[in-house]
């Protein structure tokens, strides 16, 4: 099995190359546009298939890409977080159409075990990127928080395209039932 913080090298790698910027918002400076970005995400997001999505609707890298000498760590940490929040809305939203449908079609047994899943997979990725980020500082990688952040974001991006696949097979049996019992 692949060591995971080998996946990680290359937000390390542009950790260590923003060790030396002098601090504030150079990204804002640079002309990145938040919001912008963010409807870009969402379209990006819209037309590719899941398993296509992280590595192409990439907002962290986009971000960081935007970093200048001005720079500093608070910076990429920043463009994480923000990559973490729109991978959970993401993420989010997949479960709740989910639910939706599962509880729909199985009932709620099989929606209360469907959210149980779903709370196991969250405390697993919080320790795993936890351990994550704790093994990049501990090598002499630095900047775990951007570490810690790329990895909740990565995890909940490849979680949201897991949760799209039953999502997308389900929604048309979803549809069906919903109109049958219109019909009535």
């Amino acid at each position: 099995m692949t060591n995971p913080i080998h996946s990680y090298r290359w937000l390390a790698a542009l950790l260590l190359s923003a060790i030396s910027f002098s601090p504030n918002a150079a990204a804002q400076d640079a002309g990145w546009d938040q919001a912008h970005e963010a409807a870009q995400f969402e379209t990006c997001y819209a037309s590719h298939p899941p398993a296509e999505r992280y590595e192409t609707c990439n907002y962290m890298q986009r971000c960081a890409s935007q970093l200048t000498d001005a720079s500093t760590i608070a910076d990429l940490e920043a463009c994480a977080l923000q990559a973490v929040e729109l991978w959970d809305a993401k993420l989010a939203s997949e479960h709740a159409e989910l639910s939706e449908i599962i509880s729909v079609l199985y009932g709620e047994d099989a929606l209360a075990a469907t959210q149980d899943a779903q709370r196991a997979w969250g405390g697993f990725r919080d320790k795993e990127c936890y351990a994550i980020s704790i093994s990049s500082t501990a090598t002499g990688y630095g900047g775990g928080g951007a570490i810690h952040y790329g990895c909740l974001a990565k995890l909940s991006a490849q979680r949201a395209a897991e949760l799209a696949v039953p999502v997308k097979n389900l929604r048309p049996r979803y549809r069906d039932l919903l109109n049958e019992m219109a019909d009535e």
